[in-house]
């Protein structure tokens, strides 16, 4: 078994076994996946907020729109009845003549 003591060590450097680096970079690694992981959770929760604070000033309400399509659909349909009106008394007022 490699031991820190068995590594040689140059310049009087501090030696590492190989299982002790295995474990520090697993540490590491570790450490920087959660870090990671973490990241993610806030950056989704910042994209979240964001995205509900953009649809409530400028989102489109799908009922409110409905709503006005029917009363636009409403005066449409009271503006033809007004010019059909009109048209027949400007024929009769014609035809009178």
């Amino acid at each position: 078994r490699q031991t820190a003591k068995t590594v040689g060590v140059i310049n009087g450097g501090v030696g590492t076994s190989l299982s002790g680096s295995y474990a520090s970079t697993v540490s590491v690694v570790g450490t920087l996946a959660s870090q990671s992981k973490n990241d993610v959770t806030a950056t989704a929760a910042v994209v979240s907020q964001a995205k509900s604070s953009r649809d409530s000033v400028s989102g489109v309400s799908l009922d409110e729109e409905a709503s006005n399509l029917i009363k636009y659909q409403q005066y449409y349909t009271a503006s033809s009845q007004i010019i059909k009106a009109a048209q027949t008394i400007f024929s009769t007022l014609i035809n009178s003549l």
